[in-house]
């Protein structure tokens, strides 16, 4: 997907016209218009301003790039830089299977990749870094990011697959690639804050789409999501 195809994605998924997007970000109609017909492409500046607006970090546009910092305020932050991780090979996520491709939750372990973790050495001279295995401790965030992976790690097999076979590469990793960009996307919507000054869940929103009312319930409705998630997580699991 283009910026100008995620912009008008996330304006659908936001549920706001160009006028109301144009209002909130301070950027003309006219160049709303033009970015989502990829007849112009925003500046970094501009970027900023439309991830400003829809209440997400800039790195839903455009991977983070020297001179940008890269916030991490809510869970859809967390994702975005553990995808990054994962797309350069920086760490590895590991599990097993399922019978539908996703790695089962409770096998999932991330690590540093060989590559990198066999320059870095645990506090503990026993235990090298490469072979520490870490759990995440956040079931919705670890949902989440299992679907993308499983999907991404499809990308990777197509695009192995059909290295040398351009005609047969173009619409298979086409597909994939629009599906990725897609679950990106929705994933970085979730504003859910990392952390809370008096423990409790609480949500980030930078712009009010809608009226008080609306606004409230769309906060109760991420709040008792991630509750439910947590809830389910502690349940103690029956035996065989």
């Amino acid at each position: 997907m283009t910026i100008g195809d995620k912009i008008k994605y996330c304006r659908a998924h936001t549920g706001i016209s160009q006028a109301k997007l144009a209002e909130l970000s301070g950027i003309s109609l006219v160049s709303i218009k033009r970015y989502e017909t990829n007849k112009a492409l925003p500046l970094p500046p501009q970027i900023q301003r439309l991830a400003d607006a829809f209440g997400v970090n800039v790195g839903v546009f455009e991977e983070p790039v020297s001179g940008w910092n890269i916030s991490l305020e809510t869970y859809g932050d967390l994702i975005k830089l553990v995808m990054i991780l994962r797309r350069n090979h920086i760490i590895t996520i590991n599990g097993d299977r399922g019978k539908d491709g996703i790695l089962i939750s409770d096998t999932v372990t991330f690590s540093l990749a060989p590559t990198v973790g066999k320059y870095f050495q645990a506090v503990d001279l026993n235990c090298l870094s490469e072979d520490i295995q870490l759990t995440l401790n956040r079931k919705m965030i670890l949902d989440s990011l299992l679907k993308w992976e499983s999907l991404y790690t499809k990308y990777e097999e197509l695009s192995t697959t059909y290295k040398n076979d351009e005609g047969a590469s173009n619409a298979a990793l086409k597909s994939v690639a629009d599906d990725l960009d897609i679950i990106e996307l929705e994933m970085q919507f979730n504003s859910i804050l990392l952390e809370s000054a008096d423990g409790h869940i609480t949500v980030k929103v930078n712009r009010d789409f809608g009226n008080e009312a609306e606004l409230a319930k769309a906060r109760e409705k991420a709040i008792a999501k991630e509750l439910k998630s947590q809830t389910k997580k502690s349940r103690p699991k029956k035996d065989d």
